[in-house]
């Protein structure tokens, strides 16, 4: 176990070798770090932000699931982005905070990922991260954005409904310095505006476009090949009479047929 002002240190020592200075802060155990983001905003508190967690109590999920958040073997953070510029699309926003995680962790692990539209990303098979992305309103109607992530950096026990897909990485990081790098990339593709290749990135690791998937809307389930993902970060699918669509992230759950992932 490392202690709450050890991974405190180590967090702020990894921003500053990068040249980024935020308002830092750990926590032992909380509800959920977007939460918490949250409540600060609620405050009045807009100032970018880097909220880690060793363990969260009810831990978010897209769509409203659970994310399971164990103590000392996961990272829990969220990173308030402040009012948005360009990347005001939750999709796009999504699809930058998974590519500088999966960069993240491609760096800290050696080994490649793969992403699953919109947001997880697997490893050997395994969703060892997830990503959720809000945008909040305060009571003078600014609105500011951030990105809760999770990373499965050691968690080898899992509930049973989770051990079919759930995994950890491969390879020990230091959740400190793991933490820096995602918040160092994602804050990178942030001040470019968007620009930049994140989204090709992004795409060279997707590995549901090729796939039959069903996805639900509302009550209805639906089925259709993933074709690609668009220049919106939308996923481009195709029923069987021919007609195409772009699903967004907001929508949709994504299963590919017949796969565990």
């Amino acid at each position: 176990m490392i202690c709450q002002n050890e991974l405190h240190q180590t967090l702020c020592d990894a921003l500053r070798e990068r040249g980024r200075e935020l308002a830092v802060e750990v926590h032992d155990c909380i509800d959920s770090t977007n939460t918490e983001a949250k409540r600060r905003i609620a405050a009045g508190d807009h100032s970018r932000r880097l909220i880690l967690a060793q363990q969260q109590t009810a831990g978010r999920g897209r769509l409203g699931r659970s994310f399971y958040s164990p103590a000392d073997t996961g990272l829990y953070m969220t990173l308030t982005l402040g009012e948005p510029e360009t990347l005001r699309d939750g999709t796009m926003l999504t699809i930058a905070a998974a590519t500088a995680a999966a960069l993240a962790i491609e760096s800290a692990t050696g080994e490649k990922t793969d992403i699953k539209w919109v947001n997880d990303i697997y490893m050997r098979r395994r969703k060892v991260c997830g990503i959720l992305c809000e945008a909040v309103t305060d009571e003078k109607g600014i609105v500011t954005v951030l990105a809760g992530i999770g990373v499965n950096v050691a968690t080898r026990e899992f509930p049973e409904e989770l051990l079919q897909k759930a995994g950890a990485l491969p390879v020990a990081a230091e959740r400190g310095a793991l933490a820096a790098e995602i918040a160092d990339r994602l804050l990178t593709i942030w001040e470019a505006g968007g620009k930049g290749d994140f989204l090709e990135q992004y795409r060279e690791r997707s590995f549901v476009p090729g796939n039959r998937v069903c996805f639900e809307r509302g009550a209805e389930t639906l089925e259709a090949l993933a074709i690609a993902v668009d220049d919106a970060g939308g996923l481009v699918v195709r029923y069987d009479d021919g007609r195409e669509e772009s699903l967004r992230s907001g929508e949709v759950s994504v299963k590919i047929k017949d796969q565990l992932i």
